[in-house]
């Protein structure tokens, strides 16, 4: 006699394999003739299983590996509930209208994505120790060399500023 995908053998007569609630499973393989022992467990640590059957508990979503927040933990009957993105990441829209699952870190071609263009909490650098950049003209040589030169170092300073600006915004 052949048992079906969902039966056990036993007492010459195949029967139905245990269904578990949720938060458990067989604690062994159960049709095709086998799993007379086969029983309902608990899901181990960081497993889960939402609804009723023979089926085996899945493996909990981790939140921060697809760079979002936790809204509410896995517990042995439901997964893992994940929110927005984190600071410094943005969801990509799909044409559907929904949005990707993973969020992907923030970059310089990235600032029209409104995730990415919050405001920074860290103060950009201040360049006031440098004199202001200011034309060099009617000036003896080496006051020109010097004024070209300070120039060149505010406009450094300015531009350094930035850059550091934004990868503190971006990258949190």
């Amino acid at each position: 006699m052949e048992c079906s995908e969902s039966q056990f053998y036993f007492d010459g007569t195949c029967h139905a394999c245990p269904r578990c609630p949720p938060g458990q499973e067989l604690s062994q393989d159960c049709g095709y003739g086998s799993g007379s022992a086969a029983s309902c467990v608990p899901c181990s640590a960081r497993w889960f299983k939402e609804d009723w059957g023979s089926h085996g508990c899945r493996l909990c979503r981790v939140c921060r590996r697809v760079n979002r927040r936790e809204v509410s933990a896995c517990t042995p009957s439901r997964d893992a509930l994940c929110g927005e993105c984190l600071p410094g990441f943005y969801s990509k829209r799909r044409l559907d209208g929904g949005e990707d699952v993973e969020c992907m870190t923030c970059g310089p071609s990235t600032f029209s994505e409104l995730q990415c263009s919050r405001k920074c909490l860290v103060p950009p650098m201040t360049c006031e120790h440098l004199s202001p950049i200011k034309a060099c003209t009617d000036t003896p040589f080496e006051g020109m060399l010097w004024c070209h030169l300070t120039n060149w170092l505010a406009a450094l300073c300015v531009w350094l500023s930035t850059m550091f600006h934004h990868l503190a915004c971006c990258r949190w």
